[in-house]
């Protein structure tokens, strides 16, 4: 398959970025001894985001290897319903009134983001992004990852602020 090791090289950077992100949100809140609830849905947000990274790099192989004659467009098709229930999560979420100290710059990047990767994902699945499939795909991968990189700066920008 073609370009193997760029998306093992994703799923690498994915599972590094949640690890060292928890790891350094764990020290920090350890000084304090608190979490928000804010900050624990931005870790779990940091661990869903990079795991969907490794399940959207790997998924393709394992299509192909089950036989799959379009391993691009059946893991697009296969993986569109993570990111459109997290884009529907997100909608429901932040219409409940977004709390003060969440950046509005960073919710509509990692939005906007959303909405971008379905449209890849979308035109990967329908066959309309042949025979570029691999690039919008890798795409698609690429942008859930920059969304994992938003919740780990703000996991950590959050956990050595002081209460005070």
């Amino acid at each position: 398959m073609e370009s193997a090791s760029v998306l093992e090289s994703i799923a690498e950077v994915a599972i590094a970025l949640a690890g060292f992100g928890g790891i350094a949100a764990g020290l920090g809140y350890r000084s304090r001894g608190t979490w928000s609830s804010d900050d624990q849905l931005r870790l779990m947000l940091l661990a869903g985001t990079g795991l969907a990274v490794v399940f959207a790099c790997f998924l393709p192989y394992v299509t192909q290897n089950l036989g799959s004659a379009a391993p691009w467009r059946a893991a697009s098709a296969i993986f569109l319903p993570l990111p459109a229930s997290t884009l529907v999560y997100t909608i429901w979420f932040f219409r409940r009134g977004l709390p003060a100290e969440y950046s509005r710059i960073a919710t509509w990047l990692v939005v906007s983001a959303q909405i971008v990767v379905l449209a890849l994902l979308f035109s990967v699945a329908l066959g309309y992004a042949s025979p570029r499939e691999f690039g919008f795909y890798l795409s698609a991968s690429l942008l859930i990852l920059f969304q994992a990189s938003v919740f780990f700066v703000r996991l950590l920008a959050t956990s050595f602020r002081s209460n005070e």
